[in-house]
């Protein structure tokens, strides 16, 4: 976030940072964290896999505990930006939305969206608060991509053999498939070529060896560089 830098490592816990301070903090039990967007909060999942939404500048609980909807463990969580808005994944693959500005006193309850039937590598929210993006895994390197309106299960939108070493963007749902290349992709180059995407038909950037790259959709190729089919 632009405030605060978090690290969670592969073995449990998470470090933080606030940048005003450059104070470390840490969570030796965290099992999963997010932050929410201007890194205010530090949402973590406890061993027991209940949700705590911790203060950065503290260390300290800045909310009471989200209310579990189920016995059931929760796995992943993911703050949707610029809303109040907060998912949740569990064991039994049911996603969950909570609204923390409903739970301020009395902790949020949870509102169950439907149940996942395969297994969940990513868990993002977009920003608003109306598109969740699930990265469901296949295999050891390729999943799909759902990405699912909140508002509207039926207008949900599915992405086949994404790498699960993509990220998703969480202001406009836009994936980055990484390759091994020094290639980059510039705003400006964005800009004249006038890609345009929404978060229910996201835009793919990839970049691909010498520096070549390649910008498409589901539907088609939107834009490239001169030599990119020699390294396709």
């Amino acid at each position: 976030s632009p405030i605060c830098i978090a690290v969670e490592k592969s073995e449990g816990g998470c470090y933080w940072w606030p940048l005003q301070t450059a104070q470390g903090m840490q969570i030796p039990w965290a099992q999963n964290i997010c932050m929410s967007e201007g890194g205010k909060w530090i949402g973590v999942v406890t061993p027991q896999g209940r949700i705590q939404i911790i203060d950065i500048k503290t260390g300290k609980k800045a909310l009471v505990d989200p209310k579990p909807t189920s016995q059931t463990p929760i796995e992943k969580i993911a703050f949707m930006g610029k809303s109040s808005n907060l998912l949740a994944l569990d064991g039994d693959g049911y996603l969950i939305r909570y609204d923390l500005s409903q739970g301020m006193m009395d902790g949020s309850d949870g509102i169950d969206i439907l149940q996942v039937n395969s297994d969940v590598e990513t868990l993002v929210g977009l920003h608003g608060g109306e598109v969740a993006v699930l990265l469901l895994k296949e295999s050891d390197t390729h999943g799909q991509l759902l990405y699912l309106p909140l508002q509207n299960l039926e207008g949900a939108n599915l992405l086949e053999n994404i790498p699960l070493q993509s990220s998703i963007n969480p202001k406009d749902g836009t994936v980055c498939q990484p390759t091994i290349s020094a290639a980059a992709l510039e705003e400006q180059m964005v800009q004249h070529n006038q890609v345009h995407h929404s978060p229910m038909n996201p835009v793919v950037y990839r970049s691909l060896p010498n520096g070549e790259w390649i910008i498409f959709n589901e539907h088609t190729t939107l834009a490239m560089s001169a030599n990119v089919y020699n390294q396709l």
